[in-house]
Parts: C-alpha cells; structure tokens; sequence
C-alpha cells in the first residue's frame, strides 16, 4: 500500500498537471487537455472506494468476532454494551487523531485481529474478575476492540489523503466516506451472523483467517492463527476435557447459531486429583453466559423407589433431577384437571417453544404425550440428545427453525392440516433475557390458531415481578388469553416483599378459555420417581403469585404494557435485569465453570 508521497511534485494529481502543459496545445482538441487531465485522478478516486470497504467490512466482521469471543463470559448483553459507542470513539480518534505511518498501521491491525481470540479471552478473563458487568465489560472493550478499529480507520484516512492530494482537507471523499466509517461498521455487523463461515473441527472452531485480513492483505500471520486458540480447550478436543487446576470437565462445546454451546460437569474434588473418576454433582448446558438448564448426576442422584431405574444418557449414565425446579414447575401443565378441559388420556398433544436440556419434554413424551419441539439452534437439540436423555420424539416432531416464523407460518395452514395442542410450553429464556419477538400480543394470536380452545399454556420467565417486563408480559398476557395463573418455584414460604425483592423463576399458566384453571391434586405417576417433582407440585397452592403483586394497579397504564410488533419496548426493559442475571449466575457457580468452555 502506497504511503504518503514525500514531495507534492510526485503525487498523481501534479505528475498530470506537469504532463499536459508540456503538450502542445494544437495537438489535442480545444478542452480535450483538461479532460486528460483530470482522468487520471478520476479513476483513482473510483478505485479508492474498493479497498475503503474492505477494510470497513472487515472491521464490521472483526466487530462480530469479537462479540462472540466475549458474549461467554459476559453474556449476550454484555457483549454489546456500549460496543458502538467504541466503535464511534476509536473511528473518530482514528479520523482526527495523528496520523500513523501506514505500513505500521496495516501490520499493527492485522496482528491484532489475529490475536483477537486470544486477547479477548484473556483480557474479559481478568476483567470479569472485577466483579462489575459494566466496568468490566467497559475495560474489555477499550483495550480489546478500540486499538483495532483504530488503526483501521487510520488506515482509511491515510488512503483517502494519499489519492486526494492537494485538496485533502476539503475532499468530499473525507466529509462523506470516513465519519461513515463507524456507522458502516456497526449497520453492518449483524449481516455476520449468518453470512459469516464458521469451520467445525471437534469441539472448538476456527474463522476463516483470509475472510478477516484480506482488507488488509497479511499473507504471513494467518499461519500463526491456529495457535492463538482459547487457552482451557487444546485446539481438538477428541477426548473428554478435564481442567488441570478445578474441578470440572467439558464434554461438548461448538460455536452455534445462538453462541457457544458447552456441556460440562463437575466432580468431586478429592476423586479428581485422585485420578478417579467415579464420582460426580452435576450436569450442565449452557449457552453463552446462561445455564439453559442441568441435572444432578452420581452421587447426587435422588429417586423416590430404588426399585425404578433412573432415567440414562445416551451413554447409558444414569440422570438425576433438574438443577432447576422451573422446569418441573412447567409440568405442573399437566395437572390442571383434565376433565375440565376434553383433553383424552393417550391423545394429548404438546408444543414446546424452547428446549434448552429437554428436561421438560422428556418428561411430556415419558408420560405418552406425543410431544413437538420448536428449537433455533441444532446444537441445544442434539447436546439434549447426548447427554440429558431426551428421546426421539418421532418423524416431523423437532423443528430446527426460530419460533416465530414457523408459528406464524403453520397458523396460516390450511384448517384441517394444523395440528391443535393440549399443552403448550413456552421457555425462551437465555442470557437474562428473553426475545421479544416471541411475547407481543401478535405472536399470542398466532399461537392461539395452534391450541385446543381449552389447552394450556406455561410460559416461563425470570427476573423480578415488580419490573417493566414482568408487567409487560403479564398484560399482554392476559389481554391475550382468557385466563392466567402466576406461580414461583423459590421457597413457598417467600413474603411479598421477598418476592417482589428476589430474583427468580416464575411461570405463567393461561388458556384461551375464560373457565378456571384448576389444578388436581398429583398421584405418583406424575412424580416419574422425582424428589423435586414431589416437592413442586405437593406445594403447588403455596407458590401461587397474586398477579396485582406483579401488575400492580396499572389504572390506565395497560396500554403502554401491552408488546406489540409494532411498539416492543421488552428488549430495553430487560437490559438492567440482563445485566443482573450475569451477577446471579456468578454467584450461583464459580469462576473456572464460566471460563472454561
């Protein structure tokens, strides 16, 4: 890449002007002169947009790498939190800031996008340890993304200025193309998330390095690429991972469409340093930075008949219960008086929105229910497969596909062709927030054509009954359905002012009918041998939420509650509870469970 000329005298625009006056005037066409003129610098300018973009767009891409390196240690919210403003502040540092040598610029650049996996690993490492989403994140950003973008954008003045010339300080191109730079970057970022090719190779991945660097041509560091790998997984993993300091073992972990997918389980810590491998607590799957959901395994196992055999992975180990109780509390669908309802014991029919470890529709389809599973990302489905027991539900019963757009597409089947639900169960959950696009009033409509007129539906949430979202989702809720019924699965014996205070796991129950839900009381075979489904549904009554703790007394505010595709505010008003999350899940496991992926 050409640096800035030394001597204006050698520059494209004055080498043109010299040229045409030592040509004779007579030898050229009144006018043709200055058309020659100028023809040079003209396609110059043409050809100087080119490598502007590539560099924007790897930029752009670095951007979305960069998020995703991060998101597993500070989540989906994290990860985004303040990023253009970054982007804003390093591209108009870049543009009005001294200008670097070029070269320097380009291989300073490179190497930092190269290294990228490795130093947003390490440097989110350390400052996660601050224990301040905000800060920490803050930290990470700046000394991470900020010098990329840069001298990227350093990298663009410097060529805007080399072809322009003379007239470099008034060029439209530098009023125009550069305070874009930050805009472009960050408008074309989440066009990465699908378009961007992702290689598999065993339980890690690789970018593909010529994509990232070819704006600023490096045929030399991408052979070093393969080295910078995250340092807790060898770069191909065909074994089981064990941590060499604590206690814990990776046994899947890919980069999927919703983000790191990772099965891991802990042991004890004696019998890890013993070599013996015997003996075990639990279980879990996570996305991102979120627990989709876990089970107790080993010794931690608890059954309520030793004669029944607990439920096996594919492996054949044996299952213990959830880790969470939310997930049992979803079944409690099952116990609303089916009498009430025409359902018919051996015809029942489920919807799941949302896997997460399939620990509820395991439990469905254990009971003879013919269950069907919505779920975006493949991984989730086939890590439940694996390594928490779920079934083959049967042809055309898992759908790979985002919720939204199959719900809307088999609402407007023809009528004999949809298939109605008894139960629905809707848990979307993740990373301390929910999408919203699955809770507006529209969404609801669609799924209503789905279900019986009398079916039930559970939809899970977490977070703190008295915020926005708590009441956006329950007034929309109930303007949607005939009835709703709201229970928590923390202790029964929370205070309102517990509950109001906590942060926890509450599920919905609703029905299109406007008849009572009723709840019967469990028999033994609802348990399917579980301490924890005993537990929930033996004090299903204490755990019932007043739905005006969550409402409150709204008085004329209802329309402001109510999601709609047009006028969603759900997404800014789960930021804070977002960011919360992130320190509920730091509390409730260690450091080296979240670093090591």
């Amino acid at each position: 890449m050409p640096g800035q000329p030394r001597n204006r005298r050698s520059t494209p625009s004055s080498r043109t002007k010299a040229n045409a006056s030592r040509t004779p005037a007579t030898t050229l066409p009144q006018g043709l002169a200055g058309a020659k003129a100028e023809e040079s610098p003209s396609l110059l300018k043409m050809f100087l947009v080119f490598p502007i973009l590539a560099i924007i767009a790897g930029l752009s891409i670095t951007l979305h790498l960069y998020q995703r390196a991060i998101e597993p240690l500070y989540g989906a919210v994290g990860a985004n939190l303040h990023t253009s403003k970054f982007v804003w502040a390093a591209s108009i540092a870049g543009i009005l800031g001294p200008l670097p040598p070029a070269w320097p610029s380009v291989g300073i650049s490179g190497a930092l996008i190269c290294a990228l996996p490795f130093t947003s690993y390490w440097v989110a490492l350390y400052t996660s340890r601050i224990n301040d989403i905000v800060i920490g994140t803050l930290l990470t950003h700046f000394i991470v993304l900020f010098p990329v973008i840069y001298f990227g954008v350093s990298v663009v003045k410097r060529i805007t200025i080399y072809f322009e010339g003379e007239n470099s300080e008034g060029s439209a191109v530098r009023l125009t193309i550069l305070p874009a730079s930050a805009s472009t970057i960050t408008g074309f970022e989440p066009i990465w998330v699908t378009a961007l090719p992702l290689r598999e190779e065993g339980t890690t991945f690789r970018i593909t390095p010529k994509l990232v660097l070819a704006s600023f041509v490096l045929p030399a560091i991408p052979y070093a690429y393969g080295y910078l790998y995250y340092p807790y997984l060898p770069y191909s993993v065909p074994v089981p991972f064990e941590h060499p300091e604590f206690p814990v073992r990776i046994l899947y972990s890919t980069a999927s469409v919703t983000g790191r997918i990772v099965v891991g389980e802990t042991v004890t810590p004696g019998e890890f340093a013993s070599g013996n491998q015997g003996s075990y607590s639990l279980r879990y799957l996570r996305a991102g930075h979120s627990l989709l959901g876990g089970v107790w395994i080993g010794d931690k196992i608890g059954v309520r008949s030793q004669s029944i055999k607990p439920l096996v992975d594919k492996a054949g180990s044996p299952l213990g219960d959830s880790i969470y109780s939310a997930f049992a509390l979803q079944e409690a669908a099952r116990l609303v008086d089916p009498k009430e309802r025409g359902i018919v014991k051996g015809k029942e029919e489920a919807l799941f929105i949302g896997l997460g470890a399939g620990i509820s529709a395991t439990a469905f389809n254990r009971h003879g229910i013919a269950t069907t599973v919505i779920e975006i990302d493949p991984a989730v489905y086939n890590a439940s497969r694996d390594f928490f027991g779920l079934p083959d539900l049967g042809e055309g019963r898992v759908i790979l596909e985002d919720a939204r757009r199959t719900v809307f597409k088999k609402a407007r089947e023809e009528e004999s062709e949809i298939t109605k639900y008894d139960y629905v169960v809707h848990d979307c959950f993740s990373g301390g927030s929910v999408p919203a696009e699955l809770y507006t009033a529209q969404f609801w409509d669609d799924l209503k054509v789905l279900m019986k007129p009398k079916a039930i539906l559970a939809v899970n949430y977490a977070g703190k009954l008295g915020s926005d979202s708590s009441k956006a989702i329950l007034t929309t809720l109930t303007q949607s359905f005939g009835q709703c019924r709201l229970f928590h699965d923390t202790n029964p014996s929370q205070t309102e002012e517990q509950l109001l205070a906590g942060f926890f796991n509450v599920v919905f129950f609703c029905s299109p009918s406007t008849e009572p839900l009723n709840f019967r009381k469990p028999v033994e075979a609802d348990y399917l041998n579980s301490p924890l489904r005993s537990h929930i549904f033996d004090s299903l009554t204490a755990r019932e939420v007043p739905l005006g703790l969550v409402g409150g007394t709204l008085e004329g505010d209802d329309e402001k509650y109510v999601l709609k595709d047009e006028r969603n505010r759900l997404h800014d008003w789960q930021h804070e509870s977002a960011l919360e999350h992130w320190d509920v899940m730091r509390e409730l496991l260690p450091e080296p469970i979240w670093a090591t992926y």
